[in-house]
C-alpha cells in the first residue's frame, strides 16, 4: 500500500506542492551509504534497489515500488544515509527537501502528526520484514516475478488453505445439523491449531520477503471467506481497508465474549480470542494497576501520563486506585474519537483525580515535537506502543519518557515477546507487531538511561518493564 493512501486528498495536494519530480534512470544511485541525509523521496513510477554493497556479490536487500517511500528516518533523525539506493529501472521520483518538508509540516500540525504516525507504522513493517528474513536465514536476492522457491510456496500455500477450507466446510455442515456438536466444534479448533503450526513452518522457511508477501496475500485471499465470520477477524480487517478504529478491536478482545456469523464464527472467534497475545493483552491491567499504585508517592500530589488510551481500561482501572492523593492523570493519543471515548468512559473516576487528555502521536513525542508542556512526571506507563516501533524509534520514544520523569519517577511498559500465533496475527489478520525476547527489550531501557526495577512475572506473550530513572 501506498505511504499517503490513508491520508485526505487535500492532504496528499499539500505534500504533492511542496515537493518536486526527478527522472534517475536505470543504475543510477539516489543515495550513497554515509552521504548526509535530509530529503525524502517517493517513487511514483519504476523501482528502487536498496543495496548493501559491503557484501561480496552485493545483496539487495529490497526493492522498493511506487508508493514506497525512502530517506524518511534520515530526515526524523537528522543521520547519514544507512544503505545504497539506486534504479533498478527508468524510474520516476518525488522529492522533499528537508526544509520544505518541514516547513509544511509545521504550517499543518495535523498533518505533521498524521505524518509522523504513518512512518512509525512502516518502519515497524520493515523492521517485521527485515527480522522475519533474517531469522529465516539471509535477505531476499534477486528479483522478479520467477522468485527462487515462489512455485514451491505457492504450491504450499495452496495445499494448506485446500486442507484448512475442506475440514472447516465439514464442521459447518456438522453444525447445521446439530448446533451443539462438540465433535465439529473440536474438529474446528484442531484445525485452526494446524493452520497455525504450518504457517509457523511455512513462512520460517521462506528467505524471500516478497516471496513471504505473495504467500500472506494468497493464503489470506483463500480463507478469507471464513475468517470473517470471526467478530475479531472482520474487525482487524476492517479496521485496515475502512479505516475503522484499534479501539474497536482491543475493546472486543478485552471483553473477551466470542461472536460472529453463526455457529462456525463464533468457534473461531473463541479460538483466536484465546491466542496467547490476546490472553496478554487481557493480562496487562492486573499486571500494571497494582505495582503502579504501589510504587506512586502518598505524600503529596502525583502526575501520571499515559501514551497511548487504548480503550481506557487501563486508565479507569489505575484511577479508582489512586485513593485520595490529588492526582493529575494525563493521556496522549493520536485518535480524537479514543480520547472522547476515553474521556466518558473515565467520568467515574474518584473526585481527587483530574483527567488531561492530548491529541498527538507516538512519532511526535518520540521526535520531542510534542506541542504540549508537560511537567516531570511520577509515572509514565507505555501501553500498545513499544511492540509496533523498530528499536530506533523506541530507543527516541524512551529517552523522551527518561526526560518527562521527575528524578524518582517510574515507567511501566508493556511489550510481546515471541510466540506461536505472531505468524498467524501478522500474516491473516494483519496485525503485525515487533516481538522482543527480554534480554533485547532491557537493551533498549538501558540505551535510554533507565535502571530497571526488578521485572514483574509475565505470561508467555508478555513482557513487562519497569524502571527508573537513573540517580
Amino acid at each position: 500500500m501506498s505511504f499517503f493512501a490513508p491520508f485526505s486528498e487535500h492532504e496528499k495536494d499539500l505534500f504533492r506542492t511542496a515537493s518536486s519530480l526527478m527522472e534517475l534512470p536505470r543504475g543510477n544511485y539516489l543515495m550513497r551509504r554515509g552521504e548526509p541525509g535530509g530529503d525524502v523521496f517517493l517513487v511514483e513510477e519504476g523501482s528502487l534497489e536498496v543495496v548493501d554493497r559491503r557484501a561480496t556479490p552485493e545483496v539487495i536487500l529490497a526493492v522498493l515500488r511506487p508508493g514506497a517511500v525512502v530517506g524518511e528516518m534520515a530526515y526524523l533523525e537528522d543521520t547519514p544515509r544507512s544503505a545504497d539506493v539506486r534504479a533498478a529501472e527508468d524510474t520516476v521520483i518525488r522529492r522533499w527537501s528537508r526544509a520544505d518538508l518541514r516547513a509544511m509540516l509545521e504550517r499543518e500540525p495535523i498533518v505533521g502528526s498524521r505524518f509522523y504516525e504513518a512512518v512509525a507504522r512502516m518502519a515497524s513493517q520493515r523492521i517485521r520484514t527485515l527480522t522475519t528474513t533474517a531469522v529465516a536465514g539471509g535477505l531476499g536476492r534477486g528479483e522478479g516475478i520467477d522468485r527462487p522457491g515462489a512455485e514451491r510456496v505457492k504450491g504450499d500455500v495452496t495445499a494448506l488453505s485446500d486442507a484448512t477450507k475442506e475440514a472447516l466446510l465439514q464442521a459447518e455442515t456438522e453444525l447445521r445439523t446439530e448446533a451443539s456438536s462438540e465433535q465439529a466444534t473440536a474438529r474446528v479448533r484442531a484445525t485452526l491449531d494446524r493452520l497455525q503450526r504450518e504457517m509457523v513452518a511455512l513462512f520460517g522457511s521462506i528467505s524471500d520477503p516478497e516471496v513471504a508477501e505473495d504467500a500472506a496475500r494468497l493464503l489470506g485471499r483463500e480463507l478469507h471467506p471464513y475468517l470473517v465470520r470471526a467478530s475479531l477477524a472482520d474487525r482487524t480487517l476492517r479496521k485496515q481497508q475502512a479505516g475503522a478504529h484499534a479501539a474497536e478491536v482491543l475493546a472486543h478482545v478485552l471483553v473477551d465474549t466470542a461472536g460472529g456469523d453463526g455457529q462456525l464464527g463464533e468457534i473461531i472467534d473463541r479460538w483466536l480470542l484465546d491466542r496467547p497475545t490476546l490472553q496478554a493483552i487481557r493480562a496487562v491491567r492486573l499486571a500494571v494497576v497494582e505495582p503502579t499504585a504501589t510504587l506512586l508517592p502518598s505524600h503529596r500530589n502525583r502526575r501520571i501520563f499515559f501514551l497511548n488510551a487504548g480503550t481506557g481500561s487501563l486508565v479507569a482501572s489505575l484511577s479508582t486506585r489512586l485513593g485520595d492523593a490529588p492526582t493529575v492523570v494525563t493521556v496522549m493519543d493520536s485518535s480524537r474519537d479514543a480520547l472522547a471515548f476515553l474521556d466518558a468512559g473515565v467520568a467515574l473516576r474518584p473526585r481527587k483525580v483530574e483527567l488531561r487528555t492530548i491529541q498527538a502521536s507516538a512519532a511526535e513525542f518520540a521526535m520531542g515535537r510534542l506541542r504540549h508542556d508537560l511537567p516531570p512526571q511520577d509515572a509514565i506507563i507505555i501501553h500498545g506502543l513499544i511492540e509496533y516501533m523498530p528499536d530506533r524509534i523506541a530507543v527516541a520514544l524512551l529517552r523522551q519518557v527518561h526526560r518527562c520523569l521527575a528524578p524518582d519517577g517510574i515507567v511501566v511498559a508493556m511489550a510481546l515477546a515471541p510466540s506461536d500465533d505472531s505468524v498467524l496475527l501478522d500474516r491473516l489478520l494483519d496485525w503485525p507487531s515487533v516481538r522482543r525476547r527480554p534480554e533485547r527489550l532491557h537493551r533498549l531501557f538501558d540505551r535510554a538511561g533507565f535502571e530497571r526495577i526488578e521485572d514483574p512475572p509475565r505470561d508467555d506473550a508478555l513482557l513487562l518493564v519497569r524502571a527508573r530513572r537513573h540517580p
